[in-house]
């Protein structure tokens, strides 16, 4: 009921992959090492199998109500914010400094005493929710936020003039499992494909996965609403830094190559 995932236990992760398929023996072999490493294998099981909250399948009038509640909360949050905004004197992103700061500089900084404790809350909030796209040898794949990367990401939005507190509000406001942290820095591209799925993929009479998928690119198109091109920008080249460096060793190749 709450849309939480439910890690399958490691004893029975190797009835999901076929014995005669090397890719799926090459997936399993990276679950397990997750699994030794004691980190978050990144496979769940589901209420149905839309991967959707149980109320969705029994009690889809209450279901669609709910959804309606929230678009009309976030309509009036965003009415308000408007008229805020109108108000107030144009946004001005801070000037971007010439030096790189490496990584672990970043993080150095953003635990010091000073920062806002609402960003280290809200790092709490996108770890638990988001999952991040990373490239592997087998293709793209998905994988949650650590702490650590929620936390880089947080004081980032947050330095390119994002409200970050409306952003969790939003996230966790969304009733189905997780959140793909390139839905934030490419609403456009990924709403298109919700879009392409509902018109050509899914079946005609399959509503329920229908109404799944409008879902999912309303809720798309209104973080487009909170998070600035400017800000999406940089969203993007921080993930891009993140792809590169996981390919970069899941290859053996050096990050700065």
């Amino acid at each position: 009921m709450k849309g939480e995932p439910n890690p399958i236990h490691p004893e029975h992760l190797a009835e999901f992959f076929d014995d005669d398929c090397p890719l799926c023996q090459a997936m399993h072999q990276e679950v397990e090492a997750a699994v030794e490493a004691e980190e978050e294998h990144g496979w769940n099981w589901f209420y149905d199998d839309g991967g959707c909250p149980l109320i969705a399948q029994y009690d889809p009038e209450g279901w669609d109500e709910r959804w309606a509640e929230e678009g009309a909360e976030f309509e009036r949050w965003q009415a308000e914010r408007e008229t805020q905004s109108s108000a107030a004197p144009a946004y001005e992103p801070p000037p971007i400094e010439s030096a790189e700061v490496p990584p672990e500089e970043f993080l150095a900084r953003a635990r010091q005493p000073w920062l806002d404790p609402a960003l280290h809350q809200a790092a709490r909030g996108l770890a638990a929710r988001m999952d991040c796209p990373e490239s592997t040898l087998f293709g793209p794949r998905y994988r949650r936020l650590t702490y650590d990367e929620a936390l880089s990401v947080a004081v980032g939005l947050h330095a390119q003039g994002v409200d970050v507190k409306a952003l969790l509000a939003q996230i966790e406001a969304f009733p189905y499992q997780n959140v793909a942290l390139d839905w934030l820095s490419q609403p456009e591209e990924n709403a298109a494909m919700m879009i392409h799925a509902i018109e050509q993929v899914i079946a005609a009479d399959d509503k329920e996965e229908i109404t799944r998928f409008r879902h999912h690119r309303d809720f798309i198109l209104s973080l487009a609403q909170v998070v600035h091109p400017g800000a999406r920008l940089w969203l993007q080249g921080w993930l891009d830094a993140v792809a590169h460096g996981a390919f970069a060793h899941a290859v053996g190749l050096d990050p700065e190559e």
